[in-house]
């Protein structure tokens, strides 16, 4: 394991007030998506590898450009390189000239000479984005990864407009050439690159932005309800949209809407769904009634077997399926993750440079070879068959990776997530299914004693190798909304004791418990009885399988623990784990908190505001969808003992928190109340955080060259590594 420091201390960092931060989407693993594609069983054999060809560092001739306000000691006579923060955290913010010659790829300047490119100069935009790399690469080579069906988020590069810095919150403009609120935080004025373009050469501009944001997201068929990301924080009025010019638009909102940079500029293809701002929009007007010629578009619904242009639409907008879909990322999809192989080669058109001019990325292709399980991804990671990933990789086989490093010819890096928790326990409180068990996950006792009912030290040392430190659901010490060190211990120390005096005062419902037996009668193996039927008090966690991180041992350490305060239970692993429990089916999902470390940045495991809040389901429906449907926040099923409605100030304290720039005074203790809120209530079981166990084990191939060594890692901030259009293969 490679030095770095003990902490993601990074994030003690001030963040300045006038600081914006965006999403940068790494192959972002959004548990939002729908899980419901298959994958076949048999996997292919990798293909051989391209020999790599140095990409050429020319004199220095630059037009220097503004340095940002962090400066770094460099050789002014070579290209500029990314630094590194005190702690160790990789830093791009670096002085940089923007080149005035350019080089490419020697396949893409076969194509030029064939005539089939335009020169480079021609396919980069007049300013293009310049990456200050770990070390100049060389061009060719393929990246080798694993995927376990269709629908894994194994995808390397969705791009972004704006995306983080390594010390996860100094903003750096991507896609966008730069992004500007005024008026009081009311208007965002996101502005492009001139000469920007898709994949196919088609200018990337306004109307882009525009056709999506008139034809999907206000378009009530696509879209029956607007997402409330894309609301004003306080009167929830969708926000005025007005084209500048054709490389300039702006979103004017009734409230200041800071936060929307936090989380709603990240890609418009995240992941593999529309889910932003803008589209390719040249492409996908011939699927949308309001442009397209009816007959062909007929012929396209018919021809694709779906039902609607809104599931054709679906369909085009899939960029790991569809690979007739212009892109922006560094690669674009040519074979689809539908079968057994999923390939992206390189995109002509991609807008960044690194320091000496050389046109990103570097990689030729990226080959993803289909597995049936996480054992499979395991077996061939340590057999030498992954040149770099950490999707898929867990602690528990970090010792078979070191066995066989030497002829597999890799090394490990770990990367800590500052997140509340690397295995968390989710307790549903909008479940009704089974009465009993709802009231009872309602029930602050019930979750405080399960809490306690924990030994989560016994988690640590059994899943998580000894690392990281386990804790209440708060993020990290020394991160900028960590509560106090009051709350980092709170009802979250093993005490099987007053776990059982909790349960034992619980008193329920008539409609539950008509005799007012409550949790006290027992059976002869010391489980309590449920009071309606007589029959043991079980419960039911739910994780999900073959996807990431193998969370199964500990839902079912976690349930044999709970056996000594008289509650036993079953697992059930499957792909659809989190469907369910997003459709009110289950009720407790054992997953990790990734992006839980800022209320704005990745909301869905600490704020109601969303069907993936898993800790209320219906609450969060209620808010997406602006009351339409779900449950209140303030429904008198989720009051506390005192009368207050936890979820409904957690959304209050959410919306408030737009408000206030980043870095705020307010914003930051408004943060800080959020996480005391969920520490009281006990809204979420966290076990241990401050482990690489979530896409931070790093399984890499000793020539993959150009891979931070430390950075910050979590859902929100990147999943496979920052800048991966930098990464080499050095032969």
């Amino acid at each position: 394991m490679k030095a770095k420091p003990t902490r993601m201390g990074i994030w003690i960092i001030s963040i300045l007030a006038a600081l914006m931060v965006g999403l940068a989407a790494c192959g972002g693993a959004d548990q939002t998506e729908d899980t419901d594609d298959s994958a076949k069983d048999a996997a292919a054999a990798a293909p051989s590898k391209t020999e790599p060809t140095a990409a050429p560092a020319p004199a220095a001739k630059a037009v220097a450009t503004e340095a940002p306000k962090e400066t770094m000691t460099m050789d002014t006579g070579a290209p500029t390189l990314a630094g590194a923060y005190d702690n160790g955290m990789v830093k791009y913010t670096v002085p940089v000239t923007t080149p005035t010659s350019f080089n490419e790829a020697p396949t893409l300047a076969a194509k030029v000479q064939a005539g089939e490119l335009p020169p480079v100069e021609e396919r980069l935009p007049k300013e293009p984005f310049v990456i200050p790399p770990v070390s100049i690469g060389k061009y060719g080579g393929t990246w080798n990864r694993l995927y376990t069906w269709a629908g894994d988020h194994s995808y390397v590069s969705a791009d972004a407009l704006i995306a983080w810095d390594g010390d996860g919150s100094t903003w750096i403009p991507r896609l966008a050439k730069d992004v500007e609120f005024s008026n009081g935080g009311r208007t965002l004025t996101i502005t492009l690159r001139e000469g920007h373009k898709w994949s196919d050469g088609d200018p990337f501009d306004a109307e882009d932005f525009r056709w999506t944001w008139e034809s999907l997201q206000l378009n009530e068929e696509y879209t029956p309800v607007l997402s409330s990301q894309w609301k004003s924080p306080i009167t929830k009025n969708a926000p005025k949209f007005e084209v500048v010019d054709d490389k300039t638009v702006s979103y004017t909102w009734d409230d200041p809407n800071y936060a929307l940079v936090d989380r709603g500029l990240g890609s418009g293809l995240f992941s593999n769904r529309l889910r932003g701002l803008y589209s390719a929009s040249h492409y996908l007007k011939q699927f949308h009634p309001d442009s397209a010629n009816m007959a062909d578009l007929d012929s396209a619904i018919s021809e694709a077997e779906v039902e609607n242009w809104v599931e054709l639409m679906n369909l085009k907008v899939n960029h790991y399926q569809n690979v007739d879909l212009p892109v922006l990322n560094a690669w674009k999809t040519i074979d689809p993750s539908e079968g057994e192989e999923w390939i992206q080669e390189r995109n002509p058109y991609f807008y960044a440079v690194d320091t000496a001019g050389n046109q990103l990325p570097y990689l030729d292709k990226i080959h993803l070879v289909l597995v049936e399980d996480l054992e499979t991804v395991a077996l061939r990671a340590a057999n030498g068959d992954v040149s770099f990933q950490g999707r898929h990789m867990t602690l528990a086989k970090v010792p078979l990776y070191r066995q066989n490093a030497a002829q597999a010819n890799t090394e490990m890096i770990f990367w800590e997530c500052p997140c509340p928790s690397d295995a968390a326990i989710n307790i549903n409180q909008s479940y009704d299914a089974d009465p009993l068990i709802g009231e009872l996950l309602r029930t602050r006792d019930f979750r405080k004693a399960l809490s306690l009912g924990l030994n989560r030290e016994e988690i640590k040392e059994t899943f998580f190798l000894g690392m990281g430190e386990t804790r209440a659901y708060v993020p990290e010490p020394g991160t900028v909304y960590y509560p106090g060190d009051d709350y980092l211990q709170l009802n979250a120390v093993r005490n099987v004791a007053e776990a059982n005096e909790l349960l034992d005062g619980i008193t329920l419902s008539t409609a539950v418990d008509p005799d007012g037996k409550g949790l006290r009668e027992k059976g002869a193996d010391g489980i309590r009885l449920r009071p309606d039927n007589g029959e043991p008090l079980q419960l039911h966690t739910v994780t999900l399988g073959a996807y990431a991180v193998d969370y199964a041992p500990v839902a079912e350490m976690a349930l044999r623990q709970w056996q000594a305060i008289g509650i036993t239970g079953t697992n059930t692993e499957t792909r659809d784990a989190a469907r369910n429990i997003q459709n009110n089916e289950e009720y407790m999902f054992v997953w990790e908190t990734g992006g839980g470390q800022s209320p704005w940045v990745y909301p869905y495991w600490t704020i109601p505001w969303h069907q993936a809040f898993r800790s209320g389901v219906e609450v969060g429906r209620w808010y997406d969808t602006g009351g339409e449907k779900g449950d209140a926040p303030n429904d008198p099923k989720y009051a506390n003992p005192e009368g207050e409605f936890p979820l409904q100030k957690l959304i209050e304290l959410y919306d408030r928190g737009k408000t206030f720039p980043i870095g705020s005074p307010e914003r930051i203790e408004i943060g800080k109340e959020v996480y005391r809120i969920h520490a009281n209530e006990v809204i979420t079981l966290s076990t241990v955080g401050s482990t690489p166990l979530m896409k931070g084990t790093f399984v890499k191939k000793k020539n993959f060259m150009g891979v931070p060594e430390n950075t910050v890692n979590g859902t929100g901030l990147h999943n496979q590594g920052p800048r991966p259009e930098t990464y080499w293969i050095d032969q």
